[in-house]
């Protein structure tokens, strides 16, 4: 009688710090959402930065325009509510988030990874539903982002004219019709590219990675 009691007690005690440790395991990760989604609604980049992983920040908010163009994404910044947590290791969980009211609520899931310098978890990608004309289908931030941030180097490169920028920001393919160009030449086809490109403050991309 008294060992059965012993291993009823034992299975509580082990049920009761099961709960309390996935109850603290959504504390973090709800801290850690909230953190990516206040920064951005205030549009408060250092402190987004603070939110990302190192991952994060250098591909997606790696020029000052990172915060217009996670604009464009329309990145849902209201009130989340974690609905699921997938811990996939020790370092990495994928939480699936409702934000904003429930009649407009939407459904993103967050990437998190435990930051080993700062010991908290950060964010280190988000994927959106976007419509493609054939259905619904789910894109990175990251990979968006980064896509853009891309755009962005090419236009700068073609337009400084410099060789080794243009270089530096074209395909495989693509260099080996350029390398052989004089210097000159390339700068005069530079130019032309130039003056049919968009200056930056004008330019809306809207990426769509397939």
């Amino acid at each position: 009688m008294f060992l059965s009691r012993l291993r009823w007690l034992g299975w509580c005690l082990m049920i009761s710090a099961l709960s309390l440790s996935a109850g603290c395991s959504n504390m973090l990760t709800q801290q850690a959402v909230n953190r990516f989604t206040h920064s951005l609604k205030e549009k408060d980049v250092a402190g987004l930065k603070l939110a990302v992983s190192q991952r994060f920040e250098e591909r997606a908010l790696r020029r000052k325009e990172a915060m217009k163009d996670l604009e464009l994404l329309k990145i849902p910044t209201g009130k989340a509510k974690i609905v699921e947590v997938e811990e996939l290791s020790k370092d990495e969980v994928h939480a699936k988030v409702e934000v904003g009211s429930k009649d407009s609520a939407r459904d993103v899931t967050f990437v998190l990874t435990r930051d080993p310098k700062i010991h908290r978890w950060v964010v280190d990608d988000v994927t959106l539903k976007q419509d493609t004309g054939r259905g619904e289908v789910s894109r990175s931030v990251i990979e968006q982002l980064d896509l853009v941030m891309s755009v962005r180097d090419f236009i700068d490169a073609w337009k400084s004219g410099e060789p080794s920028q243009i270089l530096a920001t074209s395909s495989p393919e693509l260099r080996t019709h350029l390398e052989p160009l004089p210097p000159i030449w390339l700068k005069q086809l530079a130019t032309q590219v130039s003056e049919q490109t968009p200056a930056q403050k004008s330019l809306r991309p809207d990426a769509r990675i397939k």
